[in-house]
C-alpha cells in the first residue's frame, strides 16, 4: 500500500479476489485504513471480489468501502467472468475521484454517510446521505479530481428530504 500511495500521476487500482475466508479480517482493515489516511496525496483505490458461499462477504464490502473502491460477488462459478467484467468496467470508469464538499462549521451534530466520499464511475450514481442541526447552504461547493489529475470544482444545489416526492 505505501508503494502505491505515493504517485502523483494516476490512481492506483488495487484488487483482492478470493473464494474461501481471511484471517485477521479487522486488522487487515484497521491497518489498510491507517494507510490509506496517512498516505500520500493519491490513496489507491481498492476492489473486492468474493467467489462463493465461504467468503465473508461483509469484510470483503468493509475493504472495499475503506479503499473507496466497489465490492462483487458471485455464488455461481458460471458468473465469474460476466462479474468480473462488470468490476474492472466500473474500476475503469471512475469520472471524479477525490471528492470533497466544503459544509459550513456552524452545523451542530453533522453526520454523513460514507464518511469518506467513494468516487463518481460512470454509470453508478453517488448517493451520500447524512443529518446535522442548524441551517444548511442551499449550494455547496464540490471539488474533485478528473482522469488527468486536474481540479473540478462545482456548486452542487442541495436537495432536502421533505422537498423530495416519494410514491407511496
Amino acid at each position: 500500500m505505501k508503494l502505491l500511495s505515493d504517485t502523483s500521476e494516476s490512481i492506483p487500482l488495487v484488487f483482492l479476489i478470493t473464494d474461501g475466508s481471511v484471517e485477521d479480517e479487522r486488522e487487515i482493515c484497521n491497518v489498510v485504513k491507517g494507510c490509506l489516511t496517512s498516505g500520500g496525496s493519491v490513496s489507491p483505490r481498492i476492489f473486492t471480489f468474493g467467489i462463493g458461499l465461504y467468503c465473508n462477504h461483509y469484510f470483503l464490502q468493509m475493504l472495499a468501502q475503506i479503499g473507496r473502491g466497489h465490492y462483487d460477488c458471485t455464488y455461481n462459478a458460471d458468473n465469474i467472468e460476466l462479474r468480473m467484467e462488470r468490476l474492472f468496467t466500473t474500476a475503469s470508469s471512475v469520472v471524479l475521484a477525490d471528492i470533497t464538499m466544503n459544509i459550513p462549521e456552524n452545523l451542530d451534530s453533522l453526520e454523513l454517510f460514507p464518511s469518506r466520499i467513494p468516487d463518481l464511475s460512470f454509470g453508478s450514481p453517488l448517493i451520500m446521505s447524512g443529518r446535522y442541526k442548524g441551517d444548511f447552504p442551499d449550494t455547496i461547493k464540490v471539488k474533485g479530481r478528473l482522469a488527468d489529475m486536474s481540479t473540478f470544482i462545482m456548486d452542487l444545489k442541495v436537495q432536502n428530504a421533505k422537498d423530495m416526492s416519494f410514491d407511496r
